[in-house]
């Protein structure tokens, strides 16, 4: 059984771990333990690090999406369209 330290946070779920400790979590859920066993503390553990790395990476306030869906609406973008000329390459090659 893994045990969390002190050097995991929730930033360390970030690029590509966060599907493990998901898959992990999962697992420990299917097996039902009780809380005080390791596999217990494991699980809320893997909660909490899954639940700050969403809080940090996912959220999306509802009023703000309705406002970006508002403005957008009816915009139609061509992209095989080449760029304006006052636009360059934009970064692009």
């Amino acid at each position: 059984m893994k045990e969390v330290g002190q050097h995991e946070h929730p930033q360390d779920t970030h690029g590509g771990r966060v599907p493990g400790r998901l898959k992990e979590a999962s697992a420990l859920v299917d097996s039902d333990p009780a809380l005080e066993t390791p596999e217990g503390k494991r699980l809320n553990a893997l909660v909490e690090l899954v639940q700050a790395y969403e809080a940090t990476y996912v959220p999306v306030d509802g009023a703000l999406a309705d406002r970006i869906r508002s403005i957008v609406a009816g915009v139609q973008v061509d992209l095989d369209r080449p760029l304006p000329p006052e636009l360059g390459h934009a970064g692009m090659p």
